[in-house]
């Protein structure tokens, strides 16, 4: 069975970095999930959405944030983590509801 990595901007950003904390760190993803078992689906490269960021298709959908992906090293380096687990934790919701809007219309 193949697992489904849904993200937005994942290709540029999040397996890049995830590869280099595991490099970095010594450590490799169990067998289960290596690459290769997964299918990657970046909504931000999917033509459903045409130009922009996470932020704006949130505002879109309802949900206007004010804070941005630049706003996240402050946060790591003023170790504000409580703030950055919400940061993160909005940007899944908003994938959540991108990819379940964008399901409606094409088979992933």
């Amino acid at each position: 069975m193949k697992l489904r990595l849904v993200g937005f901007n994942i290709n540029n950003f999040d397996l890049p970095s995830l590869a280099f904390a595991l490099y970095r760190h010594e450590l490799e993803l169990p067998n289960s999930v290596k690459q290769g078992k997964w299918d990657a689906i970046d909504l931000y490269k999917h033509p459903f959405w045409g130009n922009g960021g996470l932020k704006e298709y949130s505002r879109r959908l309802g949900n206007p944030r004010t804070d941005s992906g630049a706003d996240v090293a402050g946060l790591v380096e003023a170790r504000e983590w409580l703030k950055l687990k919400k940061y993160c934790a909005e940007d899944v919701v908003d994938t959540v509801k991108l990819f379940r809007c964008a399901a409606t219309v094409f088979k992933f």
